[in-house]
C-alpha cells in the first residue's frame, strides 16, 4: 500500500517479521505439564501442530508449525515463545 510506496523496504520487513522460527514450549510453566487441562494454545491452531498426548500434555509439532504466533498470544502462562 502506501506505506510500501513511501518505504520500499517495509515490505519485505513486515514479511519477515510476521513468522516466528523455532517455537519454544516451556514445560515448566505450561499448565498441561503441571496437570491442570488447559486448551487455550491449541483452539487457536489453525495449522493443528499443537495437540495434547494420552497424558494431557501439549506436544509441538515443528513441522506442522506456520509460525503465525497466535498460540504465543494465547498462552495464559506464556508457555510459548520464541
Amino acid at each position: 500500500g502506501d506505506c510500501a510506496e513511501a518505504c520500499p523496504s517495509i515490505e519485505s520487513f513486515e514479511k519477515e517479521s510476521s513468522r516466528l522460527d523455532n517455537l519454544q514450549l516451556a514445560k515448566a510453566s505450561c499448565l498441561t505439564w503441571n496437570n491442570v487441562l488447559c486448551m487455550s494454545c491449541i483452539g487457536k491452531c489453525d495449522a493443528r501442530a499443537l495437540r495434547l498426548d494420552e497424558r494431557r500434555r501439549l506436544i509441538l509439532n515443528d513441522s506442522l508449525c506456520t509460525g503465525c504466533g497466535m498460540c504465543v498470544h494465547s498462552c495464559p502462562v506464556n508457555a510459548l515463545g520464541v
